[in-house]
């Protein structure tokens, strides 16, 4: 009985130790969980904090931020505005002063012939020399090769100066492809005449100030008609070496609708065409003159994505000279 209470007693003694020792581990690994998780919620409390300072910080900062980034868009808007309203003026007094020196030909142009003509039974009947008097516009003759460099593609430069105005009605309500088609068949029309005329059709033509004037009202409306940024990514493309880049994203909805009626006018035209051909021609003789001392491409690349470019893109594209 002793040895069996002996070994109770020892059984029981190794069990009590056992779960001492259970217990104790069970504690400590409470404790360290317990303290893990103490200095978890001290970790998110800081951060929290962190955060909750600069919320604060921000939302104080912001309508700062705010009314100081409106003013400088107010400003830039502003200088905008003033450096378009400059522009108008210049713009306007250039198309009064351009006016005026036109008009002036066509008011003192009759005074010299009804005389001349008035007195030739009467006097000065045999003396062949008497309608010299009538070459005196020559000289404004060296106005000539300034509209001649220009861009003739949509410009008829031996119409009187009332034609722009008539034009520009034709413009908005026919659209500028109508514009085209009309000067080009003009120009046409003109040509078997010019021999007879010669004396007159010099002083006539159109100053470098109105040739421009219209080539710029139809640049606006092809400008409208394509997208700027793929404009200059295809002729990136284009320029070092890629071919065929050049596809109907290049247009808006409405442009490549413009873009389809100037195709199908090119290919059934032979007056379009004619015209079309010219206006990339001087444009491509242009942008060559250009490159020859362009290095970096810069000016090349700035005709090229300006509205004048953009006119060239449209046609050349309906044309098929940019495979």
């Amino acid at each position: 009985m002793q040895t069996a209470e002996g070994r109770t007693m020892e059984s029981a003694e190794k069990i009590r130790t056992a779960i001492a020792e259970v217990v104790d581990s069970a504690t400590r690994r409470f404790a360290d969980a317990t303290e893990e998780m103490r200095r978890t919620a001290g970790s998110i409390k800081s951060e929290l904090d962190l955060t909750r300072a600069e919320l604060k910080k921000g939302v104080i900062e912001m309508p700062e931020e705010a009314k100081e980034s409106t003013s400088a868009i107010r400003r830039a808007v502003a200088e905008q505005i003033n450096a378009l309203k400059e522009l108008s003026d210049i713009v306007a007094k250039s198309g009064r002063s351009g006016s005026s020196e036109q008009g002036e030909p066509r008011g003192l142009r009759p005074a010299p012939q009804a005389p001349a003509r008035a007195a030739e039974p009467p006097l000065r009947r045999p003396p062949a020399p008497q309608p010299q008097p009538q070459p005196q516009p020559a000289p404004r003759a060296p106005q000539a090769p300034l509209a001649e460099t220009t861009l003739r593609g949509t410009l008829d430069l031996e119409r009187p100066a009332e034609a722009p105005r008539r034009e520009n009605g034709k413009t908005q309500q026919g659209g500028w492809v109508r514009d085209l088609l009309t000067n080009a068949s003009r120009e046409e029309e003109l040509r078997p005449a010019a021999p007879a005329e010669a004396p007159r059709a010099t002083p006539a033509q159109r100053s470098p100030l109105h040739v421009m004037e219209s080539l710029n009202s139809l640049s606006v409306d092809i400008a409208r008609a394509i997208d700027h940024d793929a404009s200059i990514e295809l002729w990136n493309r284009y320029r070092r070496g890629e071919r065929d880049v050049f596809t109907r994203r290049l247009y808006t909805l409405k442009g490549q609708q413009t873009f389809d009626e100037i195709r199908r006018k090119y290919q059934a035209e032979s007056e379009f065409r004619a015209a079309v051909d010219r206006y990339c021609e001087d444009f491509e003789k242009l942008l060559k003159d250009v490159s020859r001392n362009d290095r970096d491409n810069i000016m090349a690349q700035t005709y090229l994505t300006s509205d004048t470019g953009k006119v060239y893109t449209m046609l050349a594209h309906a044309s098929g000279r940019l495979h």
